[in-house]
Order: structure tokens, then sequence, then C-alpha cells
């Protein structure tokens, strides 16, 4: 029965270093994972940010391009903005006065 006992208590031991080698080996595989899931949240972060200013872009892109469909009336555009600054210049300086 000793010898029984013995074999038992060494297979025990065996298995369970077994196991402590497997636990070590699942929780280094949790912590690369656990940092490639960082990365991969980090680069998620940038690219949703990336694709805000994208739409916005695209959005601004749009309304010029309803407003001013053509190279002239872009360039009518640019003469009537710049009009009105000045305007605006004006009356902030006759205001000042």
């Amino acid at each position: 029965m000793a010898e029984n006992l013995q074999d038992i208590l060494t297979r025990v031991v065996a298995k369970s270093e077994m196991l402590l080698k497997k636990y070590a080996s699942m929780a280094a595989d949790k912590q690369q994972a656990e940092a490639r899931a960082e990365v991969l949240e980090a680069e998620n972060a940038e690219l949703r940010q990336r694709l805000h200013r994208l739409e916005v872009d695209n959005e601004n892109l749009r309304i010029v391009r309803q407003v001013a469909s053509s190279p002239e009336q872009l360039a009518q555009g640019k003469a009537t903005i710049s009009q009105l600054v000045r305007d605006i210049d004006k009356c902030i300086a006759q205001l000042t006065e």
C-alpha cells in the first residue's frame, strides 16, 4: 500500500507540475493578448479620429461643391467673401473711432 501511495503521490506531483507549466504558459499568452488588445484599441481610436476628420472634410467639400459647382462660381464666391471681409473691417474701424 505504501508503494501505491508513493506512486499516486508521484503522479499527483507530476500532474501538478504539468498544470503549473500550462498555467504559466497560458498566463504569458494572456498577457500578450492583453498587450495586443491595448495596441489595437489605441489604433482603433486613432482610426476613428481620422475617420471623423475625413468625414468633416468630406462634408465641407460637399458644401463647397454645392455652393460653387464651377470654377467661375468659386472665383465669384471668393470675391464676394473678400468684399464682405473688407466691409466688416471698415465697420470695425468705424466703431473703434
